[in-house]
C-alpha cells in the first residue's frame, strides 16, 4: 500500500504526467476521464451509439458491467414507448366505430347540442 503498482490503471492515473496521461486515456478501452459538466454521468463508460450497434451481440461475460446497464435502459425505454403508444392510441381505436357514424354535419350538430357543446363546436347559420 502507498506504492504504485506497475500495470494497474489506478497507479497509472495517479503517477503519469499530463501528456502521458492524455495518451493513456486515449489508449484505454473505456472513457474513464474525470467527469465534467459536458459529460456529467459517472458510471457511463459506453456511448449509446456503441450499445445500439452491439445490441444484437451477446454480452461479454468476462466484463459483465460493460453496456449491460445501457442495454437495460434502452430496452426499458422501448417498452415504455410501446406501452405509452398502446394506451394512448387504444381509446381512439376503440371509439372509431362510434365516430365513424357521424358523417353528416346535422349529426354532428345534434350530438353537440345534446352534449351541451352545440355553441362551441358548430356555427349557427
Amino acid at each position: 500500500p502507498g506504492h504504485p503498482v506497475k500495470g494497474e490503471s489506478v497507479s497509472a492515473i495517479a503517477t503519469l504526467s499530463g501528456s502521458r496521461l492524455d495518451h493513456w486515456y486515449d489508449s484505454y478501452p473505456y472513457d474513464v476521464r474525470p467527469i465534467t459538466d459536458d459529460s456529467p454521468f459517472f458510471w457511463h463508460f459506453t456511448p449509446f451509439r456503441d450499445v445500439i450497434a452491439d445490441f444484437g451481440k451477446p454480452i461479454d461475460r468476462s466484463d459483465f458491467e460493460v453496456d449491460v446497464g445501457e442495454r437495460v435502459l434502452l430496452l426499458l425505454l422501448g417498452i415504455a414507448t410501446l406501452f405509452a403508444a398502446v394506451f394512448l392510441l387504444l381509446p381512439f381505436v376503440r371509439i372509431r366505430s362510434i365516430w365513424s357514424g357521424f358523417h353528416g354535419s346535422d349529426a354532428r350538430r345534434s350530438t353537440s347540442a345534446r352534449s351541451g357543446w352545440g355553441s362551441c363546436s358548430s356555427r349557427s347559420r
